[in-house]
Order: C-alpha cells, then structure tokens, then sequence
C-alpha cells in the first residue's frame, strides 16, 4: 500500500497512520526500534522514507532509481537500498 501504520498490539489500536506518495515495495525497523525505513519506488525514480517512530516525522531520501529493497546495518547506522530494475545500491548514513 501507500502507507505505513503504527499498531499498539498490547491495546489492539492504531497509533498512526501516515501516508506516502507510492506504494512501498519493502520495510524494516532499525534494531534500537526508533525508526522506520521504507523503499518507495516510483515509475522512473524513487525514494527512501525515514520515519522517527516517536514523533512520525518523514524524512525522504530520493533516488535516481526505483528502490526494491532496503536493509539497515546491525549497529543501525547505516541504510543500504537495492534497486533490483537496475542493479544499483545506495548506502545512506
């Protein structure tokens, strides 16, 4: 879909739903929790949104490539996104 939705799953409630302009093709959390990275590929570009899962502030990343693909480092401070179309990465710090 076009958004990422924050659950409380110990109440059973959203906490916040909060929109992009393309559909995102993968996610994953960075191991301390704090934030949210999403690949949103678009038809001839794309970016990478970095989301603070405490105050829902969106930073967008963008691309010169569709992104299919998005990885954080173990120490969480380092983002890696794959474009699978085009055979590129990008390593954001």
């Amino acid at each position: 879909g076009r958004a990422l939705e924050v659950l409380d799953l110990r109440e059973g409630r959203l906490v916040r739903h909060i929109a992009f302009n393309a559909p995102a093709s993968d996610t994953v959390v960075t191991p301390d929790g704090k934030q949210a990275v999403v690949a949103l590929p678009g038809s001839t570009d794309g970016a990478v949104a970095l989301v603070d899962l405490e105050t829902f502030q969106v930073e967008l990343v963008p691309l010169t490539e569709p992104p299919s693909k998005v990885r954080v480092s173990p120490m969480g401070d380092a983002v890696l996104a794959l474009s699978s179309r085009s055979k590129v990465a990008w390593v954001i710090r």
